[in-house]
């Protein structure tokens, strides 16, 4: 199961989000984007194991988002607005077709990245668990 498109989607949709920036890229940043943006991508995932004794239908995703802003205010209110949107959710979004089932998606731990003098960016790490049902 794929909880970055869950993550993705869920921030494309939150209007708190979508209230500090509408420019959520998933994997890679392209070239020449102004900021506010986050960016979202799977950290770890574990794959579901099926036996004759055991059925294990769960994913646990381990998922970072980075958030980058002009200024140090900017930053910390988009990192609020993702944290309020993400933290605590479960539910099922269809994509195209597809299920995609998540289940207490868990904000676990923020980190303050500090200013890029190379960019002119401020930057903080959030990092989310996901229980993803097949």
């Amino acid at each position: 199961m794929r909880a970055d498109v869950v993550i993705y989607n869920l921030l494309k949709g939150n209007a708190g989000v979508n209230s500090l920036t509408t420019q959520i890229f998933p994997n890679v940043v392209p070239k020449n984007v102004s900021l506010d943006l986050v960016l979202t991508y799977t950290v770890f995932q574990t794959n579901p194991v099926k036996t004759n004794a055991m059925d294990i239908n769960t994913d646990i995703v381990m998922v970072q988002i980075s958030c980058f802003g002009r200024s140090y205010d900017a930053v910390q209110n988009l990192a609020d607005a993702v944290i309020v949107a993400l933290n605590g959710k479960s539910g099922t979004i269809t994509i195209s077709g597809s299920d995609y089932n998540y289940k207490n998606i868990r904000f676990d731990d923020r980190n303050d990245l500090g200013y890029d003098e190379t960019n002119e960016v401020f930057m903080i790490a959030l990092d989310f668990s996901v229980q993803m049902f097949i």
